[in-house]
């Protein structure tokens, strides 16, 4: 049998100055598994990532528990007629961050493995969700970047069209702002942005830790697709 294969992440590895790579587990063994790994170390890698896709009684990499950092959860819903946003919701057309817009890019990422993993810095982490929504605000990978605010931004989200479906990015409500109806209006706004550009579906990433989310995008309409556990090998 042919041994998983390493792809190797430049992304990643540029960004972390750390050499990372990346094995999708399926359809293989144990063994499998640890003679890839060391391979692995002997091309210098430092970090692979390991992604096993689970349903809700499997779990195949029992044996790595302490190396499994998340399970990624991707949640669904169709596309409804325009909905109601009573929020001050704008559509941020800035190319430029701020401390505000950063801190909510930074709190999104509570459950992130980048920032579980102790093997990450906290700048590490910092850095990461900074750059992931500059390079959202400047549209290399949103579509938009909607925004709740009066005299301060308290919530924001990013929505990307990709192969005719919604992916919402980044969601983030202020700690102080939260618990009055700002997430939905932020999900609606990217509905209404779907719906009129005749996209049916939208979907969104969590973590299974995050559980406060899952509630809330299932009370939104979202239903749960997949579930990826993901796993971390420092070599």
């Amino acid at each position: 049998m042919q041994l998983p294969r390493i792809e190797y992440l430049e992304w990643d590895s540029s960004f972390f100055n750390k050499k990372i790579g990346r094995i999708v587990f399926f359809n293989s063994t144990f063994a499998d598994l640890e003679d890839t790994l060391k391979l692995a170390k002997h091309e210098k890698y430092d970090l692979i990532y390991v992604f096993e896709n689970v349903d809700d009684e499997t779990n195949l990499l029992e044996n790595y528990r302490p190396n499994l950092i998340d399970t990624k959860i991707i949640l669904a819903k169709q596309v409804e007629p325009e909905l109601e946003t009573d929020c001050l919701i704008q559509d941020f057309t800035g190319s430029k961050s701020n401390e505000m817009i950063d801190n909510l890019a930074i709190s999104s990422g509570e459950y992130s493995r980048f920032n579980l993993d102790n093997g990450f810095s906290s700048a590490d982490f910092h850095n990461l969700y900074k750059t992931w929504i500059r390079n959202s605000l400047n549209r290399d990978i949103a579509d938009k970047v909607f925004i709740n605010a009066d005299e301060k931004i308290t919530g924001l989200i990013t929505i990307k069209i990709t192969e005719k479906i919604g992916i919402i990015g980044l969601v983030s409500v202020s700690k102080l702002a939260q618990g009055q109806g700002i997430g939905e209006c932020l999900v609606n706004a990217c509905n209404n942005f779907l719906f009129l550009n005749n996209i049916k579906q939208m979907e969104v990433a969590t973590q299974a830790a995050n559980l406060r989310a899952i509630s809330f995008y299932k009370k939104s309409g979202f239903k749960i697709q997949t579930r990826t556990n993901i796993y971390h090998f420092w070599l």
